[in-house]
């Protein structure tokens, strides 16, 4: 299993959770770009976000009857759901939070539902996806302007291949009930992982979905995003942009990289949007 930097959460797609490790201390804010985390060793840490930042469920309910849960500096969007055992998603819609999802420390989130589950509950409710990880994974800012989306609105759609290697599982059915949302590359062990496309860090880190291990992600505009699965290290951080061809990371111990394209939160085939080889 990889190890990452500055992390995210949960369960899904794949299978279960990925085994928790050894836990670093969270990083400390960079002072030039205080939502940017710098990296530490570029390593990626075994303990996705909720653990390693976790949210202590304090709900209030207001004079409306509605349960609030009032967010303080280190709070993710996915903590916050693993916290109360609901999916980020929903409460996403019930806040009406818009692109790019950013959370302020001090902010007030309405949480869908009447009580709060037993911790039990909770954990088995609890299940992320890849849109989840991007959307809900980036720490509570103390902001008060609004806040705009770093990457270009607009994007060609023109990809490069993210590691030297010929694809060896392919897109959609992967056998035994499974669905492969991307494709595996085959790579050398500590090869360079290079960016799709220009674009913005979404998230680096441990996911915590099964088959990922290592987590890349990058915002591309009209709703493209790239993922980069089974990192062993990071050279970039949340918030960097990123140029088509940058080094972002490299290749783990299973040498083969996991890549998804996906646009308007719908996974695609990559296969059909890389240059032909």
């Amino acid at each position: 299993m990889n190890r990452g930097v500055v992390i995210v959460a949960g369960s899904l797609l794949l299978a279960g959770c990925a085994p928790n490790g050894a836990s670093r201390a969270p990083a400390t804010k960079a002072s030039t770009a205080p939502h940017i985390e710098p990296l530490m060793d570029g390593l990626m840490d075994e303990q996705p976000i909720w653990e390693v930042r976790p949210t202590v469920a304090n709900a209030q309910v207001g004079v409306d009857g509605q349960r609030r849960h009032r967010v303080v500096a280190g709070d993710t969007g996915i903590a916050i759901a693993r916290a109360y055992g609901i999916a980020w998603n929903a409460i996403v819609k019930a806040n009406n939070l818009t692109e790019p999802f950013v959370i302020r420390v001090g902010q007030q989130l309405v949480l869908p539902g009447a009580t709060t589950p037993t911790v039990e509950a909770r954990a088995s409710a609890f299940k992320i996806d890849i849109d989840d990880i991007a959307t809900g994974g980036t720490p509570a800012r103390r902001i008060s302007g609004p806040v705009r989306q770093p990457t270009s609105d607009r994007f060609g759609g023109r990809f490069s291949w993210p590691v030297v290697g010929s694809i060896v599982e392919r897109f959609g059915p992967a056998g035994t009930g499974r669905v492969n949302r991307g494709i595996e590359i085959s790579a050398s062990r500590g090869a360079n992982i290079r960016a799709a496309a220009d674009g913005t860090v979404a998230f680096v880190g441990n996911g915590g979905l099964a088959g990922y291990g290592g987590l890349i992600l990058i915002r591309h505009g009209d709703s493209w995003i790239s993922v980069y699965g089974r990192a062993a290290q990071a050279n970039v951080a949340r918030g960097q942009s990123v140029k088509m061809g940058q080094a972002i990371g490299s290749v783990g111990d299973e040498a083969k990289l996991h890549f998804e394209l996906r646009q308007n939160r719908t996974a695609v085939d990559p296969a059909k949007h890389l240059p032909k080889r």
